[in-house]
């Protein structure tokens, strides 16, 4: 492997994991809003989630008790969620409260079912009041024997009895041990209907083992017969398939192993499966010997494999997280590798390439899904299922195409046209090269005009709003001081009527020299626009108003001398502090109204937002 592609395939990864975590940083969980709506009974249909009908509260420790909950309750720390999907990786366990009224005559016998299968521990309670004494209806585990559930399903369900003309309220604690990915959502149902639900699900994923089963006896016998490597792959992946899909749905806990279940086993098998899917696509589209540069992507795939199955075996749970989703974002890989073989003339890369194209659509749903950026329903959630299924289907149908080319090709024409593809794989890879560099001058100098203004040479507004927003964010999470001044140079326009343009952009430069020289590697200075500066800094309140006043000072000692005569700047200047969980846009307003304020009694002054 070369320096330049294992740098950038070190770079695809950091931006798949930075990528991974965005969802859980980009918005607040949970509103302000502390009212529910109750959910009525007569409005119950078969399989209604919850949704919009409970608050949350987040349990950042992960070791809050039924107590603990009760105390967040009364102190109003459960809000109206503001989504009702996956939140994105969290730590912690997140706690739901719903008020289900029945306003039928009759009693109900109701089915709490969460929606995915990504949970730990499903803890239920239930009381009359909103304050009132809980009681323990249901608590189950993965850790727990399949038959003390309450109800035969390979995704937590309990029953709930609703008394006539009564209140309840809904209690639950959804725990994922430590972090994961939680779907703070429950759908009730009637138990006839849940049955059927739960019959019908089961039947289809029997119908997608079976059929994996029924292919890989089939690739085995083929390559008993044949003594084509690929073939004995095919038969480990598809049966690695049906292990990795029945430990993540949860079928496999509820039928075969039954007892001391563990989320490694999830692990371990989507792991072996993933394993086993990347060494068929190195085997059977010979990346090492035509695409050597995927191979190479296809490598720290592998790789990214063995460390999902060792993070498994020592029940590390967030590498084992993080090493599957990295996992599902780098899959295009394989696409692309299928794609480039076929262009080299491999008619049956085409079809595996569409096979890879269904896996990878439904992979990149479920990823999608558990990052919240779709909403959880039925269809993408039997979708990488699915899609995998027909992903081993296609592939069968390559091999068999490939089998036949094999069979019919004569030997002086395998030979020549691995010549041909040899050096058509050349001249792709000087193609590639050179386009790559191309492409490599023309982003960093993209870049380093999109971040500075072309006069002064410091940050412009776009970069600013950039920096500026992280580091607001980081103050707000360390507590520490954060100030922001906002410059208007004073009569500015007249300085460009009365000297020129030039003489302007003089003035300019001269300024932003001096306040380079008063300010701190870690301070963002930018220019948003004409003659409007802004400066974030990192200091005391009182070391920054300090710090604004030499500004304002130093700024009217700035000497500039043109044909026309002398310039002489001042500056007006707003300065805004920091208050708790405040955002950029807040500063810059706050500093902008005491800025104008600034202008409108004298100019030459700073004025400081209260």
């Amino acid at each position: 492997m070369s320096v330049s592609c294992f740098k950038r395939c070190v770079l695809l990864l950091l931006s798949c994991l930075v990528l991974f975590t965005l969802p859980s940083k980009s918005q607040p969980l949970q509103s302000e809003n502390t009212s529910v709506l109750p959910f009525l009974l007569s409005d119950l249909q078969e399989g209604q989630r919850l949704a919009p009908y409970y608050l949350q509260w987040h349990d950042e420790s992960d070791q809050a008790t039924l107590s603990d909950a009760l105390v967040a309750l009364s102190d109003n720390r459960f809000l109206q969620p503001k989504v009702y999907h996956s939140q994105g990786l969290q730590k912690g366990a997140i706690w739901v409260l719903a008020q289900v009224n029945n306003d039928l005559t009759d009693t109900r016998q109701l089915v709490l079912e969460y929606v995915d299968h990504q949970l730990i521990d499903f803890t239920l309670y239930t009381a009359s009041e909103k304050q009132g004494n809980y009681s323990l209806q249901a608590y189950l585990s993965l850790t727990q024997s399949f038959s003390t559930r309450q109800l035969a399903h390979h995704r937590f369900a309990a029953e709930i009895t609703f008394e006539p003309k009564q209140t309840n309220w809904v209690l639950v604690r959804l725990g994922s041990d430590g972090q994961g990915f939680i779907f703070p959502n429950l759908r009730l149902w009637s138990p006839d209907a849940f049955a059927q639900q739960s019959s019908r699900e089961v039947g289809l994923l029997a119908f997608l083992a079976g059929g994996c089963v029924v292919m890989a006896l089939f690739a085995l016998v083929t390559g008993v017969s044949t003594g084509i490597r690929y073939f004995y792959i095919y038969s480990a992946y598809s049966v690695s398939k049906v292990f990795a899909w029945g430990m993540i749905t949860g079928v496999g806990h509820r039928f075969f192993v039954t007892d001391n279940f563990d989320w490694n086993y999830m692990s371990l098998a989507g792991g072996s499966s993933i394993l086993f899917g990347i060494w068929f696509t190195r085997v059977f589209l010979e990346t090492r010997r035509h695409v050597p540069k995927i191979d190479c992507l296809l490598q720290i795939m592998m790789a990214n494999s063995a460390l999902l199955i060792l993070a498994a075996l020592l029940k590390i749970k967030l590498m084992a997280v993080l090493c599957i989703t990295v996992a599902m974002l780098l899959y295009p890989i394989n696409f692309i590798a299928a794609l480039i073989r076929w262009r080299q003339g491999t008619p049956q890369a085409a079809v595996f390439a569409l096979g890879w194209g269904l896996l990878m659509a439904g992979l990149f749903s479920q990823a999608l899904r558990d990052l919240g950026w779709i909403e959880h329903n039925l269809i993408n959630y039997y979708w990488p299922p699915v899609a995998s299924f027909s992903e081993v289907v296609v592939i069968m149908f390559a091999m068999g195409m490939q089998v036949f080319q094999l069979r019919k090709q004569k030997e002086e024409v395998e030979y020549r046209y691995a010549r041909h593809l040899e050096h058509e794989a050349v001249n792709l890879e000087r193609e590639v090269a050179f386009r790559t560099a191309e492409l490599e001058v023309a982003k960093r100098r993209a870049e380093r005009d999109a971040q500075t203004d072309p006069l002064t040479g410091i940050c412009n507004r776009r970069s600013f709003f950039l920096k500026a927003t992280a580091s607001v964010e980081k103050a707000n999470n360390d507590g520490l001081n954060v100030s922001l001044m906002m410059f208007d140079l004073d009569k500015f326009k007249s300085i460009n009527d009365r000297f020129g343009h030039k003489t302007g952009d003089d003035a300019l430069k001269l300024f932003t020299q001096t306040v380079k020289q008063y300010i701190r590697a870690n301070d963002v200075f930018a220019r948003l626009g004409g003659e409007e500066f802004v400066l974030l800094t990192c200091r005391d309140t009182q070391d920054a108003e300090k710090l604004a006043e030499q500004l304002r000072i130093a700024t009217t000692q700035i000497e500039l001398r043109c044909e026309k005569g002398e310039v002489k700047l001042s500056t007006s200047i707003g300065l805004a502090h920091l208050a708790t969980s405040s955002h950029i846009d807040e500063l810059l307003v706050r500093a902008d109204n005491v800025l104008y304020a600034a202008k409108d009694t004298g100019r030459n002054q700073v004025f400081v937002a209260s």
